[in-house]
């Protein structure tokens, strides 16, 4: 009949196929709801959005986080994570205590 090293290497590797489609299906899961945060956080609920601009947004910020940054662009987006506003509207990028 046929080979037992090689039935028996076929049913490993189907296994193996098997738990990684379960770990794509929870990564996939992980992420969709790390969006989902963000997009709450972000009040997109709270507007009406038509689902191709939407699309197109979504789109739009992929692509800006998949050109490289560079150095300068960087180190702005640093800068403007670490600021924040203070009564007077100046912003710092320390606690003024």
């Amino acid at each position: 009949m046929g080979d037992p090293n090689l039935t028996a290497s076929m049913a490993g590797i189907d296994a193996k196929i098997e738990k990684l489609r379960e770990k794509k299906k929870k990564m996939q899961l992980r992420a969709s709801e790390r969006f989902v945060r963000a997009a709450i956080e972000a009040g997109l609920l709270d507007i009406e959005v038509d689902e191709e601009d939407l699309l197109k947004a979504f789109r739009d910020v992929a692509e800006r986080f998949r050109r490289p940054a560079t150095k300068s662009a960087a180190t702005d987006t640093h800068k403007a994570r670490s600021a924040h506003k203070v009564s007077d509207g100046a912003a710092v990028g320390h606690d003024e205590r």
